[in-house]
């Protein structure tokens, strides 16, 4: 009988890049979750990933690269590696590759907490009055603390070794977020989650839910079923604005979803919304920095991103 121990490593024969015993994990049922966690992505230089509605809200890590990124109504054009931005539920978004990037994403659900004594809920007090109505173009890009660079580093190797078990996952998320709640301000969080800060998320995801582009703030107020006047403080209260003023900034996303992910002319774009075409590229302008012509920029697509 051969006692000799077998000292090898399990990256030896492949790198880390599988498991042992691997279909066993794969047959798992919690391999197989219909809500993601964490996810690992790459855009290629050249290349856009655009969404109509994002079903999910996610905390977006650029790992590597350099990427523009819009978000509902904000945009920023040029996120560099070692940066992480939010993207809101139901908001449309769009992200381009300026160069060969990678990208880890953690989704966040109305029961996320930075930690067992700290909710989102509680970083509203610490956002000022004037970022809390902020409808501004530019959303907020944090950068990275290199400690929780190396924490990402070591959940994409695990998941390109197909340590994907939603537990695993839960748990490094729960160690991502107790790591923003140790490693920044309140008030650089507040900011940071500031469309999340509302408190009221199941409000959230009823108005949202009930949105169209079409509805108006009486419309709007009788599918969700509560008197004009209870209606208004919790709308208030929880999207930081009037109801109004915040369709107003879904017209602006509306807007900036057919200019970049329809290839409907101009002329039509304008009529859509009761524009002629000079207000058009006056409203573009003056709300997105630029000219229809040029936001509508590429209009490549891939399918690679579960939002």
């Amino acid at each position: 009988m051969n006692n000799r121990q077998d000292n090898s490593h399990p990256d030896d024969e492949d790198g880390g890049k599988t498991l042992p015993a691997i279909g066993e994990h794969l047959s798992c049922k919690f391999y197989d979750t219909a809500v993601p966690v964490i996810r690992y992505d790459t855009i290629g230089k050249g290349i856009s990933v655009r969404r109509d509605y994002a079903r999910y809200a996610a905390l977006a890590f650029v790992l590597s690269g350099r990427i523009s990124a819009a978000s509902g109504i904000y945009m920023n054009e040029d996120i560099a590696a070692g940066s992480m931005f939010l993207i809101t539920k139901g908001d449309f978004f769009c992200l381009h590759g300026i160069e060969d990037s990678e990208l880890m994403f953690c989704f966040l659900d109305s029961s996320i907490a930075l930690c067992n004594t700290f909710s989102l809920k509680q970083l509203v007090k610490y956002l000022p009055a004037e970022a809390a109505e902020d409808t501004g173009n530019i959303m907020t890009v944090m950068p990275v603390n290199r400690m929780m660079t190396d924490e990402l580093a070591v959940t994409r190797k695990a998941i390109e070794s197909r340590l994907v078990c939603s537990h695993f996952l839960q748990l490094k998320r729960d160690i991502l977020l107790l790591m923003l709640r140790a490693l920044y301000k309140k008030e650089q969080l507040a900011q940071l989650f500031r469309t999340r800060t509302g408190g009221d998320f199941d409000f959230r995801d009823l108005v949202l839910n009930q949105y169209t582009c079409e509805i108006n703030a009486q419309q709007l107020t009788a599918s969700v079923g509560l008197p004009a006047a209870t209606f208004n403080r919790r709308f208030k209260k929880t999207f930081g604005m009037p109801v109004g003023k915040w369709l107003s900034s879904k017209k602006q996303e509306n807007i900036l979803k057919d200019l970049t992910m329809t290839e409907m002319p101009l002329k039509e774009i304008a009529a859509k919304y009761k524009f002629t075409p000079n207000y058009l590229i006056n409203f573009c302008k003056k709300h997105f920095g630029d000219t229809p012509a040029n936001l509508r920029g590429n209009n490549s697509k891939t399918d690679s991103f579960t939002f």
